[in-house]
């Protein structure tokens, strides 16, 4: 059983250094891919509601499929419309959009603004009901007001949409403004 066993202990250092030299050079190429440069194009997006939920990190998704992250957030007052905005700073990773097709790529600036004309739109959205976890979908929203980029300072700035709940409690509001202006007193007494 000696030189059996032997040759049963040998083989399995084989393995095992195999093993360890693939799984080094594995690792080594992992690293490497982590380092090669990704094509990313920064935006800022101002929102004027409420982004509890949304941190540094969140993704950025288009029609659920993420395609960027959040990068910052910060909060500004306009002294002119005498109003706090909250800007926030978003990257795309321009590899996760294929292109098929013919495609001129070389004025991304027009194509940019045909699609906001078109109805794209940065808007805050719900990813949890749980934790109330917020992330950034872009879409597009044809009933949305005309806008255009901004492409004047450091980011393009891209337009934005309030997000459904903030939709929501406007348009209540609106309809209790029109409910207490009803003569609901005079209403009941003539009911009488």
């Amino acid at each position: 059983w000696g030189p059996v066993l032997l040759d049963l202990f040998l083989s399995l250092v084989v393995i095992a250094s195999v093993y360890a030299v693939s799984r080094a050079a594995a690792t080594r190429m992992f690293f490497f891919l982590l380092m090669l440069p990704v094509l990313v194009t920064r935006w800022l997006l101002y929102f004027e509601g409420s982004v509890r939920g949304l941190t540094v990190g969140s993704p950025v998704e288009f029609r659920g499929i993420p395609i960027g992250q959040v990068l910052d957030i910060n909060m500004e007052y306009n002294a002119a419309k005498g109003a706090f905005l909250i800007p926030v700073l978003i990257e795309i990773e321009q590899e996760r959009i294929k292109v098929i097709g013919e495609m001129d790529t070389a004025d991304s600036k027009q194509r940019n603004d045909y699609l906001v004309a078109q109805g794209m739109r940065a808007q805050l959205q719900t990813g949890s009901l749980i934790t109330g976890q917020l992330f950034v979908e872009l879409d597009f929203h044809p009933d949305a007001e005309p806008a255009q980029i901004n492409w004047e300072g450091r980011y393009p700035q891209m337009p934005t949409v309030p997000t459904s709940m903030d939709e929501i409690t406007t348009s209540v509001a609106a309809i209790l403004k029109k409910l207490q202006k009803l003569p609901i007193e005079q209403i009941g007494n003539d009911l009488r």
